[in-house]
């Protein structure tokens, strides 16, 4: 798990983290800006707020959306989905939580797409990337995996009285989005604070034993597959987790959006 300072966001855009390529001051200024917006805009409506950037920290983009949520244009989905591009979508998690499956499946299914990251009102901020070993077809499938073995890590210790409700939904995404940074799925980075980073300095056996339950689904067998996404199908249906990202959740109803990038429904 990698811990940034909390007071040096532009961290992730100087190169400090392994894997993150130098873009100059002009691409570190866009990001700071954005995250500064729609963190400001997170704490006035208690809604979410999406700006892509271009590989010059150029605004391409920005779309104030609701509380699970924020879905951009037609034309931004285009450019999205145009693999010349290099963008960087930043938005905020009101909930302050780690990256969605929807979040996830952004660099799956939008491979002009670079960066995903997602800041909290708290100062937490993460960042995802494609890694080497990213598999955009089997991407949302791994997502699944991963957030059901740790949720299900984490569940076993609640019941057993060693964390909390709060503390489980605070760990959970964290949890699965780190898992698949281990695995080489995802380059992903976190800088934690406020209560996910309470949370995990309470429990971090519970934390570590969640991620480990999670890179474990990594590894299993083809012939489970199926199985899985029966029981996947299940426990959306049961309401588990409803997700507000990509390809899960209400489509939008507005004739020029496209694809809904946040945090999601989450059923407690």
């Amino acid at each position: 798990m990698n811990n940034w300072n909390p007071t040096s966001w532009p961290a992730i855009v100087k190169g400090d983290v392994e894997g993150h390529e130098f873009r100059g001051n002009q691409y570190t200024a866009g990001v700071e800006s954005a995250r500064s917006t729609v963190v400001a805009h997170g704490k006035e409506t208690g809604n979410e707020r999406v700006i892509v950037l271009d590989q010059h920290g150029g605004v391409v983009g920005d779309q104030k959306g609701h509380f699970f949520g924020a879905t951009v244009s037609q034309e931004v989905e285009a450019k999205m989905k145009d693999p010349t591009n290099q963008l960087s979508v930043v938005h905020n998690h009101p909930a302050g939580r780690s990256l969605s499956g929807g979040d996830v499946r952004y660099l799956a299914e939008h491979p002009g797409v670079k960066s995903i990251e997602a800041v909290s009102h708290h100062g937490a901020s993460f960042l995802a990337e494609r890694g080497g070993k990213f598999n955009a077809k089997q991407m949302g499938e791994q997502y699944d995996r991963a957030y059901k073995n740790a949720r299900e890590s984490l569940l076993r210790d609640r019941d057993d009285g060693k964390v909390l409700q709060d503390d489980l939904e605070h760990m959970v995404d964290h949890a699965t989005v780190e898992s698949l940074g281990r695995s080489g799925k995802l380059l992903y980075s976190a800088n934690l604070s406020g209560p996910m980073k309470d949370s995990v300095d309470k429990h971090p056996a519970e934390f570590e034993k969640a991620v480990r339950a999670a890179v474990k689904s990594a590894y299993f067998k083809k012939s489970e597959g199926n199985d899985h996404r029966r029981r996947s199908n299940k426990d959306h249906q049961r309401g588990v987790r409803q997700d507000g990202g990509v390809g899960l959740g209400a489509a939008p109803t507005t004739t020029n959006a496209s694809s809904i990038i946040g945090q999601g429904h989450r059923s407690r």
